[in-house]
């Protein structure tokens, strides 16, 4: 394409990697509220660090990267930056479970 063209040519650009394992897996799974209630649990309110949550992960089957964990629950991957319509910003939960109110 030349130059000149850009201006008024509109390209989308190419994602690479978007979602990370964990906004993957929340994307696979919309349809099932149970399991991603059952995920946003395991993720936020038992307590469990990154070690557990992968362990406990892997044993059910479900991969996903060790070290996507805390960066998804910190909202520093990139379901927050790229793929905005599955998570919520403020809870970091799908916004179907979300908890603070942010899918208004």
């Amino acid at each position: 394409m030349p130059l000149a063209n850009r201006a008024t040519t509109t390209v989308k650009p190419t994602i690479h990697g978007a979602p990370c394992s964990i906004g993957k897996y929340y994307r696979d799974n919309l349809d099932d509220h149970a399991e991603l209630a059952e995920l946003n649990s395991l993720l936020y309110d038992e307590g469990k660090d990154a070690g557990q949550v992968w362990n406990e992960l892997d044993a059910n089957g479900i991969t996903v990267a060790r070290s996507t964990i805390n960066k998804h629950r910190g909202g520093n991957c990139r379901c927050f930056t790229i793929d905005k319509d599955v998570c919520c910003p403020g809870c970091k939960r799908d916004f179907d479970h979300c908890v603070c109110g942010g899918k208004a």
